[in-house]
């Protein structure tokens, strides 16, 4: 609460304008995300919503697509969600797909190419590269070649 005496401030409340005798201790240094803790120490939330908590910075939201993956708020919401291979579309959701080298693309695990002899022949990402094309008579050598066919 402010203080327009001549004392010191309240605990958690300081005269960060100084200008005491006009507005007293104005700033709720535990709430204030342009105080927090101390005059002029602001919250900064990268790609997202800052917030002042008993005094500590904190990150309360973040923007569509972005996500504060490790908690920490002094980088914010630091993580793109949307082509993060070991965050593809939520925090530690990591891309791993059967023969294939995966990548996130749109929140989505794709498929960027597969591995040596496979295929993705059924353009189905979430079985990854499913044929193998040393073995697979409807998939010989690549997709849709058919063993025997001229």
């Amino acid at each position: 609460m402010p203080d327009a005496t001549c004392s010191a401030c309240a605990a958690g409340y300081a005269d960060c304008n100084a200008d005491k005798r006009t507005d007293g201790c104005e700033v709720a240094l535990t709430t204030d995300p342009g105080n927090c803790g101390g005059c002029a120490k602001a919250c900064q939330a990268a790609n997202g919503t800052p917030a002042c908590v008993n005094a500590t910075c904190q990150v309360v939201s973040c923007k569509t697509g972005f996500a504060n993956c490790d908690a920490d708020p002094a980088n914010g919401c630091e993580v793109s969600l949307a082509d993060n291979g070991n965050n593809c579309g939520a925090c530690g959701k990591t891309c791993s797909l059967p023969n294939a080298i995966p990548a996130c693309a749109a929140s989505t695990c794709v498929v960027d190419k597969c591995k040596t002899n496979y295929g993705n022949c059924n353009n189905d990402p979430a079985d990854g590269c499913e044929s193998d094309l040393t073995t697979d008579a409807n998939n010989c050598g690549a997709c849709g070649v058919k063993v025997g066919a001229t």
